[in-house]
């Protein structure tokens, strides 16, 4: 299912009503509502997603195996916590509310949040999903991929950080907290933060702190890498930034450009196994639905045919902020070259097939 909707007001209710009502529309009921919080339970995930709108103009998102009431919506079982930034702060995903359309994508029990700021020539983009991997592993259960281009985090009173509040990803591959104030130019959105919740060599043990997530940005102690992550800091591990752009003005490495067609490639999730020491990963598992996909000669929000010249299926693609997501840094900058995307990095999410009338 798609749906597009156009927000003209500047208020976080235009866009949590929004999303509220396109859960609605998937057919899934609210287990929860009160104080501009809304709970959902994805039967087919066995997972909650829990929805936040809150007074400064930005819609959160967090998840949880179970929901309770008594307990803070970002503090929820097995919610994602930011161990290495502190014991009691967590991680949540933001969507900030803009003027343009809100883009809403699900399919094959994947969702897709994104505002695309289309009153603009950069038509600037910020999006949140989260849905399962293919069980290709028997060994590894549960697969729960969730992302997005923006979090925050939230300390154990439910306090965001005025000034330092974004997860950011330095030259020592560590999450630290930024801040943003100092460095107005590099604001947030320019990368993609994704973490997966997975069993693997007993990582809910005592000594890791019960930790069930693996993420790319390190906010707990197993390391996840994905297609998207930079190829500096991922062992020699196939990913698909090796295709991308290295310097300003030089046009992406298309790996179809001899036939002009885009093709949208399936994420692939590898994790960090025991002993972590060896700096060793094992694929745990990828999806087609959500899919890497060069923005070269694409704007955010387009739909294309990734099966040309026989038509079977079509993406929506969304870019990682904007179109051209590199940021032309120098020897004095403070974000550096290799912290972030270059060239025409975007996700796209495949969308139903439409059966044809007789």
């Amino acid at each position: 299912m798609n749906k597009e909707y156009t927000i003209s007001t500047i208020t976080n209710n235009a866009v949590y009503t929004n999303i509220c009502s396109f859960f609605s529309a998937c057919n899934h009921t609210p287990i929860y509502t009160a104080n501009n919080i809304t709970v959902y339970r994805d039967e087919t995930l066995s997972f909650y997603i829990i929805v936040y709108a809150v007074s400064d103009n930005y819609v959160y998102f967090s998840f949880s195996r179970e929901w309770d009431s008594n307990n803070p919506w970002y503090a929820q079982h097995e919610s994602l916590r930011a161990d290495k930034l502190g014991t009691d702060s967590y991680i949540v995903y933001v969507l900030p509310c803009r003027e343009g359309t809100l883009v809403c994508n699900h399919t094959e029990s994947t969702f897709m949040f994104s505002m695309i700021e289309d009153t603009t020539i950069a038509r600037r983009t910020y999006f949140t999903f989260f849905g399962r991997l293919n069980n290709i592993y028997s060994e590894f259960t549960d697969h729960y991929l969730i992302g997005g281009t923006w979090c925050r985090i939230v300390d154990s009173n439910g306090n965001f950080s005025e000034t330092s509040y974004e997860p950011y990803l330095y030259d020592d591959f560590g999450a630290i907290v930024r801040d943003t104030n100092n460095n107005p130019i590099y604001d947030c959105g320019h990368t993609l933060y994704m973490a997966l919740y997975v069993n693997v060599d007993n990582s809910p043990a005592e000594s890791r702190g019960h930790v069930v997530w693996a993420t790319d940005h390190r906010f707990t102690s197993l390391t996840l890498v994905t297609s998207f992550s930079n190829d500096s800091n991922t062992n020699s591990l196939p990913v698909y930034t090796a295709m991308l752009s290295k310097f300003y003005l030089q046009p992406s490495y298309n790996y179809t450009q001899l036939n002009g067609i885009t093709l949208c490639l399936p994420i692939i999730c590898y994790v960090s196994r025991d002993p972590q020491i060896l700096d060793k990963y094992s694929v745990v598992g990828s999806t087609n639905v959500l899919t890497f996909v060069d923005m070269y000669n694409i704007h955010s929000g387009k739909m294309t045919d990734s099966d040309f010249p026989v038509k079977k299926q079509d993406y929506q693609c969304f870019s990682i902020y904007t179109r051209r997501n590199h940021m032309y840094g120098d020897s004095t900058s403070p974000v550096k070259n290799t912290d972030i995307f270059r060239g025409f990095a975007g996700v796209a999410f495949k969308q139903e097939i439409e059966e044809e009338s007789e």
